[in-house]
């Protein structure tokens, strides 16, 4: 026991420190927050996360160069602006701009009934350099298709640490972060829980499935308790432990739930990405929410990445060295 012990607050403390490094140089390099807690995100193994490079919005070859590399390695751009008093919702931003001609057209001068190539704020690269409140720009990694107009083909999740339990929250058909945030509707959600002790190695527990309304099937009498336990998947298997709930919830709901689980279960919560020694580690300093993209088709999940994290209100309380 005392080994475990030891184990858990040695990858804890190690990930704790790394985040102590990783702020003190973003402190250093940024101005606004957003871009620190950018940075904060290599707490998370590249083959586990969307990347991204933060420039100063100045820096126009550093960003065109970055942008041009995106897709010669085949991803799309996305861009995000960070300012130093953050514009809640009315914060310019791109998505799938995948072409060099568009990157072309980005920085040039905006002409009158010009086509744009990309979604979102139809802005160039000028008019943002004019934006006084602008201070940095991301220049996002994205997956291709990864934008509005493919949303149905998407989902998200939030994946953190809740009162000893490994709490998953899960939106289909949508590319929007926060369609999954507390204000929506928990008829679209579709919430994972598993017990965890911090204190000692991560275990495989019986998982808790709860399905909004709009996962049941058409014409179905919905059962009182919406709430279901999965068998824990010594066997290889996910399922309702009650069959009926094999005829209430949709099947290919069912299966992306199970290939959620058994990613993050499985996977993530496994060397080397140790989720929840880093979650604990991310929640010392008020970022305890991982935000995850991903991608199904042909009812399979094709990629399934952290895309950001989430507390950034609780900034303030970060150490500064």
């Amino acid at each position: 026991m005392r080994e475990n012990l030891a184990a858990y607050h040695q990858l804890a403390l190690i990930y704790h420190t790394d985040l102590v490094a990783l702020w003190a140089e973003a402190n250093r390099k940024w101005l606004t927050e957003k871009a620190k807690i950018n940075e904060l995100l290599k707490i998370i193994p590249r083959k586990y996360r969307l990347e991204r490079l933060i420039f100063k919005k100045e820096n126009q070859v550093g960003i065109r160069k970055t942008m041009e590399r995106v897709l010669k390695e085949g991803s799309w751009v996305g861009l995000r602006s960070c300012y130093l008093s953050q514009p809640l919702g009315k914060a310019p931003w791109i998505m799938a701009l995948k072409s060099r001609r568009a990157v072309r057209l980005f920085f040039e001068k905006r002409k009158k009934g010009q086509r744009k190539l990309w979604q979102g704020t139809p802005a160039h690269y000028d008019e943002w350099l004019k934006d006084s409140g602008l201070k940095e720009i991301v220049v996002m990694f994205n997956p291709p298709l990864l934008c509005p107009k493919y949303r149905k083909e998407h989902f998200v999740a939030r994946v953190e640490i809740y009162e000893n339990t490994i709490r998953i929250e899960i939106r289909l058909n949508t590319d929007q972060l926060r369609d999954a945030e507390n204000v929506v509707e928990r008829s679209d959600l579709i919430t994972l829980r598993m017990s965890h002790k911090d204190t000692f190695h991560f275990e495989r527990k019986p998982i808790i499935a709860s399905f909004g309304r709009r996962y049941f099937r058409k014409r179905v009498r919905l059962p009182e308790k919406k709430t279901i336990e999965m068998f824990d998947g010594i066997f290889g298997e996910f399922k309702p432990q009650n069959s009926k709930y094999e005829k209430l919830v949709k099947a290919q709901v069912l299966k992306i739930a199970y290939q959620v689980s058994t990613t993050i279960f499985d996977e993530w919560c496994s060397a080397p990405f140790n989720l929840c020694y880093r979650l604990e580690a991310l929640r010392r300093f008020g970022l305890g929410i991982i935000e995850v993209q991903g991608r199904i088709e042909k009812g399979e999940i094709v990629w399934m990445r952290v895309y950001g994290l989430r507390g950034a209100r609780e900034v303030s309380s970060m150490p500064t060295t």
